[in-house]
C-alpha cells in the first residue's frame, strides 16, 4: 500500500469515528472512545511499514481533530461544545496506543512464528 492510500485509509477512519460523538441515539462520548479503539488496533494491524505506521498515526490524530470540530456543526446547532478539543486530545491518545500496542503485539507473533 502506497502511503497516499494509506493516508486516505487512516483519514476516513478518523472522520468515521468523528461521526459517532455526536451521533443520536448511538453514538456519544463512550461509543466513541470504544471505537477509537477499535480503529486504532485495526490500523495497526496492518502490515505497512515502520515509517507509513507513524505517518498514519499523524493523519489518524489530525483529522480526528478536525473532524470532531467540524461534524460538531454539521450533528449540533450550536457547534462542537467547549470540550471538543479535550475530547480530540483523549480520542487521539487512545487511538495512537491502541495503534501501537497493536503493531507491537503483531510483530512480536510474526517474530516468533520465524523462529
Amino acid at each position: 500500500m502506497d502511503d497516499r492510500q494509506w493516508m486516505v485509509t487512516n483519514g476516513l477512519a478518523a472522520v468515521f469515528v468523528s461521526a459517532f460523538l455526536y451521533l443520536p441515539v448511538v453514538g456519544g462520548f463512550y461509543t466513541f472512545l470504544v471505537l477509537v479503539v477499535l480503529q486504532g488496533v485495526y490500523l495497526g494491524w496492518q502490515p505497512v511499514p515502520a515509517n507509513q505506521s507513524r505517518l498514519g498515526a499523524l493523519v489518524f490524530v489530525g483529522l480526528l481533530c478536525v473532524g470532531i470540530l467540524l461534524l460538531g456543526f454539521v450533528f449540533r446547532s450550536d457547534g462542537p461544545g467547549n470540550l471538543w478539543g479535550l475530547v480530540a486530545l483523549l480520542g487521539s491518545a487512545a487511538g495512537v496506543a491502541a495503534m501501537w500496542i497493536a503493531r507491537g503485539v503483531r510483530q512480536h507473533r510474526d517474530k516468533g512464528k520465524t523462529d
